[in-house]
Parts: structure tokens; C-alpha cells; sequence
């Protein structure tokens, strides 16, 4: 058996700690990559959250101003005092094409008066809108908008309900 000669252990013991140190190096950057990765993924999903809070807040302010634009229709309450709800559903069904929103209708002593769009149960909506942390609501001309927040399957739905009920 052939002694070691000095140069040939210290080339082998300088490569094995070369070897050691890029290992563990490796092994850092593998873990500091992966929290760098789970933080961005983290910073995604908030900014995420931020922006859909931000696309459902102006989607009820629209619906607020769609709110207050059918209760400052004179037809509107005309109807209801004359008490024509075919006349009614027929004015809110154009109203809620127009506007683009997928339901609406019109409550009266918790009695649905009109509905169109999307059928629920809107006594009920309404109901789980007024304990659902206080809806927007807006009034004009003795009718109240009420706009719910996450309260209904229709992503923009509308109530109306004259403002003693």
C-alpha cells in the first residue's frame, strides 16, 4: 500500500470542505428561496383580496347610484301608490335590463310588490341584508334603496322598499 503523499491529502481535504461549504450554502438558499416564495405568495393572495374588497366596494357604490336613480323616478312610486304591480314589474324589469343588473325588486310590508332578474328569495335577502353589518341605503321621493353586501347569489341586485317599511 502507497503512502499519501502531503499534496494529495491537503488537495482532498481542501476539495471535501469545498464540498461541505457549497452543500450548505445550498441547502440555505434552498430554504431562504422557499420563504422568499411562500412571502410572495402571501403578498399575492393580500393584494388579491385587496382588490377584490376594492371591485366589490365600487360595485356598490354603481348599485347605490342605480339605488338612488329608481327612487328619484316619479313612475316608480306613481305605480305603487296606483298599486299596478303588472305595470310595476314591467317598469322594474326594463329599469333592471337597462342598468345591467341581474335582479331587483320592490318590497312593501315585507311583501314582494315586483320582482325581476334573478328569482330569490327576496324577503328573506332583505331580512339577511339588515343584520349583514348595516346595508347602504339611500333615500328620494318617500323610497328607499337598500343595497346588500354579500347577501345574495346575484352579484348586482337591487331593492326597493318604500322608506315606512
Amino acid at each position: 500500500m502507497r503512502r499519501l503523499r502531503l499534496s494529495t491529502l491537503l488537495i482532498t481535504i481542501n476539495v471535501g470542505l469545498l464540498l461541505l461549504a457549497v452543500t450548505g450554502l445550498a441547502v440555505v438558499a434552498v430554504r431562504l428561496l422557499r420563504q422568499l416564495a411562500d412571502d410572495q405568495a402571501l403578498a399575492r393572495v393580500e393584494q388579491a383580496g385587496g382588490s377584490a374588497r376594492n371591485a366589490v366596494g365600487l360595485s356598490g357604490h354603481e348599485i347605490l347610484s342605480e339605488a338612488r336613480l329608481l327612487a328619484e323616478r316619479p313612475t316608480l312610486l306613481r305605480l305603487l301608490q296606483a298599486n299596478d304591480t303588472e305595470a310595476l314589474t314591467a317598469f322594474l324589469t326594463q329599469f333592471q335590463q337597462t342598468s345591467e343588473l341581474d335582479g331587483g325588486a320592490v318590497i312593501l310590508d315585507d311583501h314582494v310588490v315586483a320582482q325581476s332578474g334573478a328569482t330569490l328569495e327576496w324577503s328573506a335577502v332583505w331580512a339577511a341584508g339588515a343584520s349583514n353589518s348595516g346595508p347602504r341605503s339611500c333615500s328620494g321621493s318617500s323610497i328607499e334603496g337598500r343595497v346588500l353586501k354579500n347577501s345574495t347569489p346575484a352579484e348586482k341586485s337591487l331593492i326597493v322598499r318604500p322608506a315606512g317599511g
